[in-house]
């Protein structure tokens, strides 16, 4: 559900986001038996922070150092879709674990990237070298859609451009997922 779709405020505590990025992937794992998926089944997205943390949680599935006290759960996903998203700073040498350009993509799973070229707080740049990246190491697909004139929050309201870009969501994740589907 996107956030502007939430229902109004019923009095009832909003769940406090995961601290870490697999501990969603866990919390998704426990519900798995009963929306009958299967491990590894998950597509992970989001965007602003929540890109980053797909980002993050499809770069380090399974890693026991982001899996205190559930370090056997299978954390893997089957795809990450990031809308501009922080990727990490490209002009820099030092990388941060919260930069998904610190880790190696080898395995990474098919990724979704979509970010405005005149993002003014998140710079394209950043985005352009996660893909390139992307593209280089890993065998999965990568699909990068680079927003002509579209600034920092390009989803924040209704318009042709966004729904375009949900259309893209859809059908990547569909493909992913009937992919995942046949191996099992």
């Amino acid at each position: 559900m996107h956030q502007r779709e939430l229902p109004p405020a019923s009095g009832r505590e909003v769940p406090r986001p995961p601290d870490r990025p697999q501990e969603g992937a866990r919390l998704g794992a426990g519900t798995r038996p009963r929306v009958r998926c299967r491990p590894g089944g998950a597509v992970r997205g989001g965007q602003l922070p929540g890109g980053q943390l797909a980002a993050l949680a499809a770069l380090t599935p399974n890693d026991p150092a982001y899996q205190p006290g559930f370090e056997h759960a299978d954390t893997s996903v089957t795809a990450a879709i990031c809308l501009h998203g922080y990727y990490g700073y490209p002009d820099t040498k030092e990388r941060s674990p919260s930069s998904p350009l610190a880790y190696d993509e080898t395995a990474a799973p098919p990724f979704f990237v979509a970010h405005g070229d005149q993002d003014s707080l998140l710079p394209v740049a950043a985005a352009r070298l996660f893909v390139e990246r992307l593209r280089a190491t890993s065998s999965n697909p990568v699909v990068y859609a680079e927003l002509p004139g579209a600034q920092h929050g390009f989803d924040r309201f209704h318009s042709l451009r966004f729904d375009t870009v949900v259309d893209a969501i859809e059908a990547f994740a569909w493909v992913r997922l009937r992919e995942e589907a046949q191996k099992a």
